[in-house]
C-alpha cells in the first residue's frame, strides 16, 4: 500500500511539472530541511530467527547542503530516523516455520550522514547518496535515492528510497528498504 502511495505522489509530480513557475527552477537550493515518513520491507529470516512480516515504519528528519551552486553538485546530508510505531511490543507468539516464535525486527532509530551527487532539471531535483551511521546502537551503511519536485521556491515534495545493510551480532546480516515521502523546506 505504501508503494502505491509513492507511485501516486511521483505521478502527481510528473503531471504538475509544466505548471511550476520558472522562478522555482532558476536556482538550486543551497540548503534544505526535509521531514518525511514511510515504511518498508526488511529481512524476514536470519539463521534460525524469523521476524514478523509487518512493514517497519519510520519518520525522518534530514538537513542537506549543496557544496557548489552548479546544476550538478556535491551534496552532504545529515539525517535522523525516528521509529514510526510507538508503544509496547506485545509478547504474542506468532509461529515461525521452524516452530519458534517470530521476533520483532530491530529498531531503526538513529543518526547518520551521507555524501553524494545532486542534480536539478527544471523543478526536479535528484540526489544519489552513500552514507553510514549508528542506528539502534549498531553501525550501518546505506544508499539513498532522493527525488524532489519544487512546488514553490521554498518547498519541494520528496520521495526517498533507502537501502540499509548491517550485521547485528545476535542475528547476522540484516537489510531494511524504506520508501519515505515528505516535504522539504529549502533556500
Amino acid at each position: 500500500m505504501h508503494l502505491h502511495r509513492s507511485i501516486v505522489v511521483l505521478a502527481f509530480m510528473v503531471v504538475a511539472a509544466p505548471s511550476v513557475s520558472s522562478v522555482s527552477a532558476q536556482t538550486s537550493p543551497s540548503w534544505g530541511l526535509t521531514l518525511s515518513v514511510g515504511e518498508g520491507p526488511h529481512t524476514r529470516q536470519a539463521g534460525d530467527v524469523y521476524f514478523l512480516d509487518d512493514a517497519v515504519g519510520n519518520s525522518r528528519i534530514a538537513v542537506f547542503g549543496r557544496l557548489t551552486p552548479a546544476r550538478r553538485a556535491w551534496v552532504v546530508v545529515q539525517g535522523e530516523l525516528v521509529p514510526g510505531k510507538i508503544g509496547d511490543r506485545l509478547s504474542i507468539c506468532y509461529l515461525a516455520p521452524n516452530g519458534s516464535c517470530r521476533e520483532y525486527f530491530p529498531n531503526q532509530d538513529g543518526i547518520g550522514a551521507s555524501v553524494g551527487v545532486g542534480t536539478r532539471a527544471s523543478a526536479f531535483t535528484g540526489m544519489l547518496l552513500l552514507g553510514g551511521g549508528s542506528y539502534a546502537q549498531h553501525a550501518r551503511t546505506f544508499a539513498d535515492l532522493d527525488l524532489g519536485f519544487s512546488v514553490s521556491r521554498h518547498f519541494s515534495l520528496t520521495a526517498t528510497s533507502r537501502q540499509m545493510t548491517w550485521v547485528e551480532p545476535q542475528y547476522g546480516r540484516l537489510w531494511y528498504r524504506p520508501i519515505l515521502i515528505g516535504l522539504r523546506f529549502q533556500n
